[in-house]
């Protein structure tokens, strides 16, 4: 997981939760088979403005 924040030095801890819940529903099960590493990446962004979380 990869987080950066506008105002802080972590971001928000129900920011990251929430990435949790969504990578859990996302990503494929199970993570380790003949076509794939289990390797996943989540990123959560606290802007300004807005915030943004991304799983791949």
């Amino acid at each position: 997981m990869y987080g950066i924040s506008v105002s802080n030095d972590y971001t928000r801890e129900e920011l990251v939760s929430r990435s949790k819940e969504l990578a859990i529903h996302l990503l494929p099960l199970p993570a380790i088979n003949n076509e794939r590493y289990g390797v996943g990446f989540i990123g959560v962004h606290e802007g300004e403005g807005a915030s943004f979380i991304f799983v791949d």
